[in-house]
């Protein structure tokens, strides 16, 4: 096959694919102003009426579930809220011993769990 041949196939396939891959079509254009006018997003967090500062929090303290909830989302404070089995959050600080109530807890937890002392092959 001469090598002109071969060219022209190739740039006739190239310009077929380039076709396909455009999506040229008027119909499949996404209008701006069909969406409506975009609104800007608040920016600024508004406290909380009941808002509790994480420095004045100490370990074993009981919280809200909502406080909880945000100690676990932010990372930065190291500070963590740990459920007890009764449904009350306890506060956690990282480099310092757990508190009384979550190692109670814990220890509960683990005894629960059956322990395997012998072993055989079925």
């Amino acid at each position: 096959m001469p090598i002109v041949v071969r060219r022209l196939a190739f740039a006739s396939v190239a310009v077929v694919a380039g076709l396909a891959l455009t999506g040229c079509a008027p119909e499949s254009q996404i209008e701006p102003w069909a969406f409506g006018t975009p609104q800007p997003v608040a920016t600024t967090v508004e406290e909380s009426e009941g808002a509790v500062d994480p420095g004045s929090l100490a370990a074993g303290d009981t919280i809200s579930e909502d406080l909880a909830r945000d100690l676990n989302r932010d990372l930065q404070d190291g500070l963590r809220g740990y459920e007890l089995a009764d449904g009350t959050f306890v506060v956690v600080k990282p480099n310092e011993p757990l508190p009384e109530p979550v190692r109670a807890d814990a220890e509960a937890k683990a005894a629960a769990v059956p322990v395997v002392t012998e072993w055989s092959p079925a």
